[in-house]
C-alpha cells in the first residue's frame, strides 16, 4: 500500500466514504463449526471437573465405611455441586492429609 492510498483511505473514513473494498473483519463471521466445536469442549471440560468431584465424592465415602447407597447419594450431590464439594474437601474432608498427620513418628531409635 503506498502513502498515497493510506492518505485517501483516512481521508474517506474521516468523511464516512464507503471504499470499494470492505474491511476484512467486517466480511468475515464466526463460523458455526467454531462455535460448536467450542461449546462441545466446554461441556466436555464441565462433564470432566463434575465426574472428577463424584469420584472423589464416593471414594471417600467408601473410604471411611459408609455403604454403597449413601456413598453414590453423596457422589450424585457432589456433581452437580462440584464447586462447593472441592474446596469442602480439600480443607476438611481430605483422607490423605489427615493420616499423613496421624502417621507422623516421634522419636524412635537413631543408628
Amino acid at each position: 500500500m503506498s502513502l498515497a492510498d493510506y492518505g485517501q483511505n483516512v481521508l474517506n473514513a474521516v468523511l464516512g466514504k464507503k471504499t470499494k473494498d470492505a474491511e476484512p473483519f467486517t466480511t468475515n463471521g464466526m463460523s458455526a463449526n467454531l462455535v460448536i466445536s467450542g461449546s462441545v469442549i466446554t461441556l466436555l471440560l464441565l462433564f470432566a471437573v463434575a465426574y472428577g468431584a463424584a469420584r472423589l465424592s464416593y471414594c471417600y465415602n467408601i473410604h471411611v465405611g459408609n455403604g454403597a447407597m449413601a456413598a453414590t447419594g453423596w457422589s450424585i450431590l457432589a456433581f452437580f455441586f462440584n464447586a462447593i464439594y472441592y474446596p469442602f474437601y480439600g480443607l476438611f474432608l481430605n483422607p490423605l492429609c489427615a493420616e499423613g498427620m496421624r502417621n507422623v513418628a516421634k522419636g524412635g531409635k537413631r543408628f
